[in-house]
């Protein structure tokens, strides 16, 4: 195992989490700044979610025909070039048009990271069967970069994933994605039905802790079972699929609370939960 590939890894994975939590941290500013309502803002957000769909796509198959080198390094300079558009728009298409760099380069970066985070992590005589020890290593350093943004609920998602980590026996990767998508149907049915503000915070602070693990774990499972020389656009199909979840759900959310309750929205997340407790049992019962 490298020492250099380690520190380089945890640097860039930390530098990639500050890029994934900037938008929702500085939100409230740019408003001001650019002069528009929060519903524009929020749009910038959709944007780099539907941004994120295509073009993690392209970079997995760019690092398996250019290598990961090229690609991390043309992802840092997108990223770059972004932030210093954003920090210096005053107006809203050039705010856009830094969103939609911003979202190609981090694609770039999330892709080139979780292919690495194996090798930096863990010896190559223990690979695959480490290979979710790796990818919740790597994703809660991950973690640690969106600590520019406030909310309790990073703290115990980025946790339960060092949690994971160091303490996931070997072959038991798919029985925790499957008992953490059962308590996602009870922690999300939860929040939907409990009536008192303080149970709200508790549940939802409880629902980082459930959820941190089952996306890295995931990202672990398939690598394990994908030829090295494919793992580039294996992550990348992998996200662009995870792309379109987390940037339709929450529309669909935000949709329906429109009809009855905020609380009630989050139906469509026990709706989410439910099938992806199917999909993992499908998935135990295939791998055995």
């Amino acid at each position: 195992m490298d020492p250099m590939l380690t520190l380089m890894q945890v640097a860039a994975l930390a530098t990639a989490g500050m890029c994934f939590a900037l938008l929702g941290s500085v939100k409230l500013p740019l408003a001001r700044k650019l002069e528009i309502d929060e519903g524009k803002v929020g749009g910038l957000i959709s944007v780099f979610g539907f941004t994120l769909i295509p073009m993690v796509v392209a970079a997995g198959f760019l690092v398996d025909i250019l290598g990961q080198q090229a690609v991390l390094g043309g992802g840092f300079v997108l990223v770059i070039l972004s932030l210093v558009v954003l920090a210096h728009s005053r107006r809203y298409a050039a705010a856009l048009l830094a969103v939609l760099v911003l979202g190609t380069g981090w694609s770039a970066l999330v892709n080139v990271l979780n292919v690495t985070s194996p090798p930096a992590f863990v010896p190559p005589e223990d690979l695959p069967q480490r290979m979710a020890y790796a990818m919740n290593m790597g994703d809660f350093i991950f973690g640690m970069g969106t600590f520019v943004t406030p909310s309790v609920f990073w703290l115990t998602f980025m946790g339960s994933r060092l949690v994971t980590a160091l303490t996931l026996r070997v072959g038991a990767d798919t029985t925790l994605v499957i008992v953490m998508a059962c308590c996602s149907i009870a922690i999300t049915l939860g929040i939907v039905f409990c009536r008192g503000a303080t149970l709200m915070c508790i549940l939802i602070v409880v629902a980082g802790a459930v959820v941190g693990p089952i996306f890295p774990t995931l990202i672990a499972i398939l690598l394990g079972h994908v030829e090295p020389s494919l793992h580039g656009r294996a992550v990348g199909i992998f996200f662009c699929i995870g792309g379109i979840g987390w940037t339709a759900i929450p529309i669909f959310i935000g949709m329906y609370a429109k009809r009855t309750t905020v609380q009630r929205g989050f139906l469509i997340a026990s709706g989410s939960a439910v099938l992806l407790s199917i999909l993992s049992v499908v998935l135990a019962v295939y791998l055995k």
